[in-house]
């Protein structure tokens, strides 16, 4: 329990004070901010399929090799712009940071937009999975999902 009673009233919240976490009391001068804990978004699909080809191309997640994975690994058809669209909202979601690379002459002088996953993309990522699992556990049509 913290010393401020207005922080118990509140589950769950964060205080930050000064760019720290704290729970009860703050210095004079510091900006107090209270913010709930963040807890990922549930995933579409198509974004976790986006999401996991992320995490397997690793340093080299771009649009193109994104889709790519996708569609080699799934055998379904990932378009170029439906991925980026998609990349676009998982960034706005906060589960996905993005980087230009370095210009390559492959490309025409132009440089890659590298994506990589955020701790909170990773979690939607992990969360996802496991209500998968727990939906198809028992199923007798289908092998376990490990």
């Amino acid at each position: 329990m913290s010393e401020n009673p207005a922080l118990n009233l509140v589950p769950d919240i964060f205080v930050y004070c000064g760019g720290k976490t704290v729970d009860a009391g703050c210095d004079k001068g510091n900006i107090v901010t209270l913010m709930p804990p963040l807890t990922p978004p549930t995933l579409g699909e198509f974004e976790l399929l986006t999401l996991l080809a992320v995490m397997q191309l690793g340093d080299d997640a771009y649009p193109l090799a994104i889709a790519d994975q996708i569609s080699t690994t799934t055998k379904r058809k990932a378009s170029r712009p439906a991925v980026l669209i998609t990349l676009n909202r998982l960034e706005d979601k906060g589960l996905l940071t993005s980087r230009y690379g370095d210009p390559t002459p492959v490309r025409g002088g132009r440089a890659k937009r590298l994506f990589f996953p955020k701790p909170l993309g990773i979690e939607a990522v992990k969360q996802s999975l496991a209500r998968i699992r727990a939906m198809a556990s028992g199923l007798s049509l289908l092998p376990d999902l490990k």
